[in-house]
């Protein structure tokens, strides 16, 4: 039985390591991964995917034409390649013709995944409603997405209640800007903004965590006490969130928890909810 297809939505600051993770992943499905899997990019800015450097191996890129999307997805080889928009002659096309070509590639390809660079910096904060129906449609045509966008702020509405996975890069806009956004979600979108800021201050740059929506959980390359550790700076920083327990008393009316047993408990009980 195969996995069903995921929107995948990647979120952080420009020059903070996206596009290279995602190219970085595309590679290793289409020729190490045991199940291979073929990657069309769909690039605004053309020819930034022509070739990169990854592990000292040059990858070269190829380019198909904008009338060779189903035949790419039809075609049994794994591999990656990319497609831009713009003409024959290497002139960028019009928004509107860009818009047409993103939403072409949306419903033609099949059997893989695509990726898809910021297209706000085409379209701005409102993504065209095509583009977005077309987005949120992908999974159901055995195809994944991943999408960049630099916060979670961007993430519309529509487009958010079918995200997956929320690949968590440093941003410059706080969580807390989308609270009203992440109703039910607020907590572990901030610990994982905890998680991520640390590892950003301490010269990390590139480091990124994975938010499982679904399954409410966190994943990535942190240990049990750098978890430990963003939850505690998370619960510093709402301390509301310990009301409950320093409020319970005894059957004498005697607070049974201190701050520190509180925080403790509090702890344990975020990180046996949201640790992946």
């Amino acid at each position: 039985m195969t996995r069903g297809r995921i929107l995948l939505i990647a979120t952080g600051m420009q020059g903070i390591g996206k596009s290279f993770l995602s190219l970085n992943q595309a590679l290793y499905q289409a020729y190490k991964a045991k199940h291979k899997n073929k990657c069309l990019i769909f690039e605004t800015n053309i020819g930034e995917y022509k070739e990169c450097e990854i592990d000292g191996t040059i990858h070269k890129i190829p380019q198909i034409g904008h009338n060779d999307i189903i035949r790419y997805g039809n075609h049994p080889k794994p591999d990656v390649r990319r497609i831009s928009p713009c003409s024959k002659k290497g002139v960028p096309m019009s928004d509107i013709d860009t818009e047409n070509l993103l939403i072409k590639v949306l419903n033609e390809f099949r059997g893989g995944s695509i990726i898809a660079e910021d297209l706000n910096k085409i379209f701005g904060d409102n993504l065209p409603d095509a583009i977005t129906g077309a987005l949120c449609n992908v999974r159901h045509r055995n195809c994944d997405l991943t999408l960049h966008l630099q916060s979670v702020g961007r993430i519309g509405v529509k487009m958010l209640q079918n995200v997956k996975v929320v690949r968590y890069h440093y941003q410059l806009e706080p969580i807390e800007n989308s609270r009203d956004k992440l109703k039910g979600e607020t907590e572990i979108f901030m610990i994982a903004e905890k998680l991520v800021n640390e590892q950003f201050t301490n010269g990390n740059r590139y480091f990124c965590v994975y938010i499982y929506r679904e399954i409410k959980k966190i994943r990535g390359k942190f240990s049990p006490r750098m978890f430990s550790v963003a939850i505690q700076e998370y619960i510093s920083e709402n301390s509301r969130v310990l009301r409950a327990l320093l409020a319970k008393v005894d059957n004498r009316g005697k607070r049974i928890n201190t701050y520190e047993t509180a925080l403790l408990a509090k702890t344990k009980e975020l990180f046996l909810r949201y640790y992946g």
